[in-house]
């Protein structure tokens, strides 16, 4: 009975020991091996700029918008404007076929502002899937490295003693 209360009280001084160390990673930085720092650097950069792109996609698709929608307001007014009983003939023509063209890209620029928000959705679930997996690595890296860091200190302790 006191060997196995013995061993529970090492086992929590362990879990402790560890935690403690992670903890201190946590607030000051871990500091890795620099080969393992390299990647973990190239991780952190990637969960940073995700996010970014996808606000810099969501600003284009705005402004995107936006055009078409100036676009659209203009084609219907060349359309009206060609329309007067006392407009020239040529320069009705040239209206209509002005505001045929803004219709058609105006058109265009939606369907493509459509098809990137849909992309966008598709992509939004993947990078909550991948930013957790970088996430879970990241900590996984720490842990395994808080533990080392206390295992080679208790080693250290252990045969100085």
């Amino acid at each position: 009975m006191l060997k196995k209360i013995k061993q529970g009280a090492e086992e929590a001084a362990t879990t402790a020991g560890i935690e403690a160390y992670y903890l201190q990673g946590k607030k000051n930085g871990f500091n890795h091996p620099p080969d393992v720092e390299s990647q973990i650097a190239v991780m952190r950069e990637v969960r940073e700029e995700i996010p970014l792109l996808r606000e810099d996609i969501s600003s284009l698709l705005n402004h995107e918008k936006e055009t078409a929608a100036s676009e659209t307001k203009a084609g219907t007014d060349f359309m009206t404007m060609s329309d007067h009983p006392s407009q020239h003939p040529q320069l009705k023509t040239i209206m209509q076929l002005f505001g045929t063209l803004l219709a058609t890209t105006s058109s265009n620029r939606y369907n493509m502002h459509a098809m990137v928000e849909q992309i966008k959705e598709e992509w939004k679930s993947m990078e909550v899937v991948d930013l957790k997996e970088i996430r879970v690595k990241q900590d996984q890296m720490n842990k395994s490295w808080s533990t080392k860091r206390y295992w080679d200190k208790e080693k250290k302790n252990r045969k100085i003693r």
